[in-house]
């Protein structure tokens, strides 16, 4: 399952677009980063990466 799908089963309908530019915010601001090998995404700091879990 890709992000968006989870988003949209777990928070309801987000349009494509929102969803793509608030992904571009999280990693530029370093949020989240993106493993090139695998297009996979991951939170790079253990302490926000606990948090969100807890969302």
């Amino acid at each position: 399952m890709n992000i968006y799908d989870f988003v949209e089963l777990n928070e309801g309908h987000v349009s494509e677009s929102v969803f793509n530019d608030s992904l571009t915010y999280l990693t530029k601001y370093g949020l989240v980063i993106k493993n090139a090998n695998s297009d996979a995404y991951a939170i790079p700091d253990p302490i926000t990466a606990e948090y969100a879990k807890k969302l």
